[in-house]
């Protein structure tokens, strides 16, 4: 099937749309980066591993396991969050192991960061892939644009 958009509205597309994906990529990065910078730490026990299994319709299930980590707010309340990692082998976590939550006092419901106690701290893979795809979407509508422009 052939496109009927023209080269210079693709170009424009994929700016936006690249401009968008780096935009929400970089808030993500900063909101995360913030939190384990200045986040209030608290020390979290898994309480619950939860298991969901994930496919297709034409695929077989695959099983996944999460940790359910409980942790403790500088004020007392009682909160429960999901581990950064999930895994396909229900041994890979075990109820009563420790883990570290960093969280914002004023929504730490909301805002929370939980991860193994002993792993550094670090902004994940996760928060860098629209960064990525922001970046790519950029550069391939500004190629498009300065094709279409040189013709």
């Amino acid at each position: 099937m052939r496109s009927t958009m023209k080269p210079s509205t693709a170009g424009i597309f994929m700016i936006l749309l690249g401009g968008l994906a780096l935009y929400l990529g970089i808030k993500g990065y900063v909101d995360v980066k913030s939190l384990l910078d200045q986040g209030v730490m608290a020390r979290g026990q898994v309480v619950e591993i939860e298991f969901q299994t994930r496919s297709k319709p034409s695929e077989t299930p695959t099983p996944t396991f999460t940790p359910i980590v409980q942790w403790t707010t500088s004020d007392g309340r009682v909160l429960r969050g999901k581990g950064r990692e999930s895994s396909p082998r229900e041994d890979s976590f075990r109820v009563g192991e420790s883990y570290d939550v960093y969280y914002d006092p004023a929504d730490p419901e909301r805002r929370n960061y939980i991860l193994k106690t002993g792993e550094k701290p670090s902004v994940g893979y996760a928060e860098h892939i629209p960064i990525i795809i922001g970046l790519i979407f950029l550069v391939a509508g500004s190629l498009t644009l300065l094709r279409q422009r040189g013709r």
